[in-house]
């Protein structure tokens, strides 16, 4: 790997933004996808291809910048040749269940299960049409829920099993 400085990305033109949500993947290299949020911290990420539960990397996104973001030079095997992928969101102001944008969509919630069918505040003001849920503190699959699946259905975004239903 590259013995560099930090890397600092800078989004320009109508993607000035302060990102809430951002998905790395390295295009090149078989290393994990992570995903990182304004809500839970900047060293606080999770691999989409893993049922892992929630780690703190100091060598990865290390900075939400006001128009962009940072990451570490050791993030993903930060080789010369190599190519990487960002993809950023911006959800909005923090309130007390996380960040949201209704203009957007887009909303990031941190919540503690209780083992029970339950309602989570999102504060969409309306159904969700996708939703991503991942254990932060146990491995559990990554549960992906589109409206086309119907109420109830999940794909697991780290699997690739068919469809379910349920709970």
């Amino acid at each position: 790997a590259d013995q560099q400085a930090n890397r600092l990305i800078t989004l320009d033109g109508s993607e000035n933004i302060q990102p809430d949500w951002v998905h790395l993947r390295n295009r090149v290299s078989a290393v994990n996808t992570d995903v990182y949020d304004s809500v839970r911290g900047v060293t606080k990420h999770l691999a989409t291809q893993q049922t892992t539960a929630e780690a703190t990397n100091t060598n990865g996104l290390v900075g939400f910048n006001t128009d962009g973001f940072t990451v570490d030079t050791s993030w993903g095997n930060y080789a010369t040749g190599n190519g990487y992928v960002g993809w950023c969101w911006k959800a909005g102001s923090i309130d007390s269940s996380g960040s949201t944008s209704t203009t957007a969509g887009f909303s990031i919630v941190s919540y503690q299960g209780t083992g029970s069918t339950a309602t989570i505040a999102h504060n969409l003001g309306v159904a969700p049409n996708w939703i991503l849920i991942k254990s932060r503190d146990a491995a559990e699959n990554w549960v992906n829920y589109h409206s086309f699946l119907g109420a109830g259905g999940y794909i697991y975004l780290n699997t690739n099993a068919a469809a379910g239903s349920g709970n």
